[in-house]
């Protein structure tokens, strides 16, 4: 880090504090209280819009739980193994898109979210596992073009771990 401007060191050391208060408050409180903890630390940590923490049943699409700060969409389950959600759950690997204006993968499910007001530009969606097993995905995704900084990224797959 002697190479590294101050401010970066800053956040660096700001959002792993953030972490470690995450950590120490998960005890006896509901997955949806941890979520939305989470959800409330990472916004003054990380430029985002949206946020959704999945987890899928074993061996299945099916959502088993769901935390998610925008209205749940009902017919995104109908389709989930088109999303980039499960892709990166099957996958175990994370998708960054830094303009879904210009990909075309999960094309629906773009134009879906649009029809409903959600207009998300970038996304980065990150594997949620246990060494037991694979859980879910979490997900952050931006109405405004930004692509995700290799230390945005560490920090988020470090929060997901």
């Amino acid at each position: 880090m002697d190479n590294v401007p101050v401010p970066a060191v800053e956040t660096v050391v700001k959002r792993y504090e953030a972490l470690l208060r995450m950590s120490a408050s998960q005890t006896l409180q509901t997955p949806q209280d941890i979520a939305q903890k989470l959800a409330n630390e990472l916004h003054s940590l990380l430029d985002f819009d949206f946020f959704e923490v999945l987890v899928f049943g074993q061996n299945t699409c099916e959502v088993l739980w769901r935390c998610m700060d925008m209205d749940q969409r009902p017919w995104l389950d109908a389709r989930m193994e088109e999303t980039p959600a499960w892709w990166v759950h099957q996958n175990q690997q994370r998708l960054t898109i830094a303009d879904w204006d210009v990909d075309d993968r999960f094309l629906w499910l773009r134009d879906g979210l649009r029809e409903s007001g959600i207009e998300a530009r970038s996304i980065c969606t990150l594997p949620l596992a246990t060494p037991q097993r694979r859980l879910g995905v979490l997900f952050v995704a931006n109405r405004t073009l930004q692509e995700y900084s290799e230390e945005e990224i560490s920090f988020l797959s470090f929060l997901a771990d």
